[in-house]
């Protein structure tokens, strides 16, 4: 199970590293939004929009073209590790929807929030990966990367929605994603 799980995060790198990328360049760019903008939410949307809409895309692609590579690149004996791909790319676009939608975030003067949203993400990890240990492995622990992103993101939102009232269009694009 261990070198399925091992060469399915390998099939799951591009995706990462496209997210990695983004995030590097993100905080920077934020700044520089909010610096030079006269409505910065509304470039935000614009921006955070087409970019979850662009990873969750490249999500679907990858998940369809990864039983296709599998089988052109990879030893048979790891075939049964393809289903594990779509949901450690699930990981990255956790992430990619966490790093963007915290925008206006930065500028709060409530940065302790961060760390009890990390908590209580850990928790929740920990927690929904010891509840889902003996069911279905590896996918409980999987999610529940996925969902530590996704608390974190919940609890630090509203804040940052105060901050620069950054309206972000969760179900149209909850609705693209389950398309």
């Amino acid at each position: 199970a261990a070198g399925l799980y091992t060469v399915a995060t390998k099939m799951a790198k591009p995706l990462a590293f496209i997210v990695s990328m983004v995030q590097q360049s993100w905080v920077p760019f934020k700044f520089h939004i909010h610096k030079t903008d006269a409505h910065p939410a509304q470039t935000f949307k614009q921006l955070i929009s087409l970019y979850w809409v662009g990873v969750i895309a490249l999500w679907g692609i990858f998940s369809l073209l990864t039983p296709w590579l599998y089988h052109w690149l990879i030893d048979p004996k790891y075939w049964a590790g393809i289903p594990y791909v779509p949901f450690i790319m699930s990981i990255s676009v956790a992430q990619a929807i966490y790093f963007t939608m915290i925008t206006g975030f930065e500028l709060s003067s409530r940065q302790m929030l961060v760390i009890k949203a990390s908590f209580l993400s850990m928790v929740a990890m920990i927690g929904l990966s010891l509840l889902t240990l003996h069911f279905y492995p590896p996918y409980g622990f999987i999610v529940a990367q996925a969902m530590a992103f996704l608390i974190m993101g919940a609890i630090i939102y509203p804040e940052a929605k105060r901050v620069i009232r950054l309206d972000l269009p969760f179900g149209s694009i909850l609705l693209f994603a389950v398309i």
